[in-house]
């Protein structure tokens, strides 16, 4: 029987010293693969906007006038006038510091969407101003669709490669081995093309030999003290201190040391549960104090008016979408049980009033008899129930409710939730009035909003989740609300239920 590598192996502090002057190399080598892999990554981009100009030259020419007789024909000088516009558009990722900065990939994609979108006003500006009638406003505005959707995409997958290639990874040090420093560790698995590597970790706590993520173990490499000598040894110059319990005192001096002899120092601080999207950071020059601005971006009414709009129009879309599988749905499910094809289950809403939940009926129509009876002759399934209020292998699911489960089909009808404005899209899972309890102090952030069809629970594992993860999911979205993060959500829904993750 093979044994997997243990944290207490004396080869491993040898292995991961070798490993990070492998990835780090000379300074000169490791300065010719960061400006190679810089370049690798405006020679995609501009790939992916000339790509973006050519398909919406083609949609314009060959797909609109099929479309509607009304499209006129164009040169192809209305492309070629626009040579300029991937130049235009690399300088403003440039700006936008897309070139040096190390994004997880939905904060990098939003940054994407905002540098096309400053390119392409640019663009018009510049043709209003310089008078020049040989342009095609559908060819501006399908450009800006292909390279809304293309950039992020390539980019995707040319750091995933550069990364299998060495020239976009960087070597980092952790100061700390608790729980934070394991946070940062499968943040950077989970966001691969930041390219970040732990290599290493500093630890006064004699007891700690290092953190094992799978098959691969971050080992303890010294103490805090030993900093200097540590990052002499490995050539790694970029730190992140993650130990949010260490006195004020030594933390400031122990910045203050890393800021001085390595190229980027991280700090995560002791903030956890506190709101993070759009987080201002200020300061008092002479009094040497850091501020953090924070605010509640749903206490906003133009937020809620933008938040229920958007809800509206993509709503109504889906619906003109899937009307006709709905209509099948409701014809499979009274062929394979006697009951209605929907069901309305009362839920808790925005300030704790009460609705009707819309759902196609997957269980028997005497499921809570069942479920009393179960319950009664089984104690280890009520123990599941009253810990998850959900069961995994629930006998009162009919055959067509098990598909409609697996695949999230059974909540199509909440679409008219949304519209009758007893839900949204996106937001805090739609609870009952027994799971209040539960939810204690959080269920004041709970009752800010409307319960939405998926959520971050939803993409974060679904019901594999435990009940107080999705408490505190469904916090930390109310307390970090934002239309992007609502799109961002929606699009991972997509991948989530194609993939059937955590889906009983």
């Amino acid at each position: 029987m093979s044994v997997g590598p243990r944290i207490d192996d004396p080869a491993i502090r040898v292995d991961s010293l070798s490993l990070a002057k492998r990835h780090q190399g000379t300074g000169l080598r490791k300065h010719l693969s960061a400006v190679l892999g810089v370049t690798i990554l405006v020679f995609n981009d501009l790939l992916a906007l000339v790509i973006s100009m050519g398909l919406a030259y083609l949609s314009r020419v060959s797909v609109l006038p099929f479309i509607y007789e009304g499209f006129q024909p164009i040169q192809r000088d209305a492309l070629l006038n626009l040579w300029w516009f991937p130049l235009l558009t690399v300088i403003v990722l440039a700006y936008e510091g897309m070139y040096h900065n190390r994004l997880p990939f939905w904060r990098g994609a939003k940054r994407l969407v905002k540098a096309v979108t400053w390119s392409i006003v640019f663009a018009i500006l510049f043709m209003y101003l310089s008078k020049s009638l040989d342009y095609s406003r559908a060819l501006i505005v399908l450009t800006y669709i292909y390279a809304v959707l293309l950039l992020p995409l390539s980019r995707y997958l040319i750091k995933f490669s550069l990364n299998k290639a060495g020239l976009w990874q960087k070597s980092v040090l952790i100061l700390g081995a608790g729980k934070t420093a394991e946070l940062v560790i499968k943040g950077f698995e989970r966001e691969s093309t930041m390219g970040y590597r732990p290599v290493g970790l500093l630890e006064d706590d004699p007891k700690k030999k290092g953190i094992l993520r799978g098959n691969r173990i971050v080992p303890v490499l010294g103490k805090f003290e030993e900093v200097e000598e540590v990052m002499k040894r490995t050539g790694v110059r970029d730190v992140i201190i993650a130990v949010p319990g260490l006195e004020n005192k030594k933390l400031v001096n122990l910045t203050n040391l890393l800021q001085n002899m390595s190229a980027n120092v991280m700090l995560v601080p002791d903030l956890f549960g506190i709101p993070l999207t759009g987080i201002r950071v200020n300061h008092l020059f002479d009094e040497k104090t850091l501020m953090l601005s924070m605010q509640n971006n749903l206490a906003s009414v133009c937020n809620v008016i933008l938040k229920r709009t958007f809800d509206i129009v993509v709503a109504c879309s889906m619906l003109t979408v899937v009307l006709p599988v709905m209509i099948g749905i409701v014809i499979a499910i009274i062929i394979d049980s006697k009951g209605p094809a929907i069901f309305a289950h009362k839920r808790v809403g925005k300030d704790g009033k009460s609705f009707k939940c819309f759902k196609f009926r997957t269980m028997v129509t005497n499921s809570q008899d069942v479920l009393e009876k179960l319950l009664a002759s089984n104690p280890e399934i009520r123990e599941e129930w009253e810990r998850e209020f959900k069961l995994k292998n629930d006998p009162r699911i009919t055959r067509v409710g098990n598909f409609l489960r697996k695949t999230s089909l059974d909540e199509l009808p909440q679409i008219f939730n949304v519209l009758l404005g007893q839900m949204s899209l996106v937001g805090p899972r739609p609870i009952v009035q027994k799971e209040v309890e539960k939810y204690g102090e959080y269920f004041k952030d709970f009752k800010m909003v409307l319960p939405g069809i998926t959520g971050l629970w939803q993409v974060s594992g679904r019901n594999d989740v435990d009940y107080d993860e999705r408490v505190q999911l469904d916090v930390w979205y109310v307390r970090n609300w934002s239309l992007w993060m609502d799109i961002t959500i929606l699009i991972r829904t997509v991948g989530v239920v194609l993939g059937k993750k955590g889906a009983y």
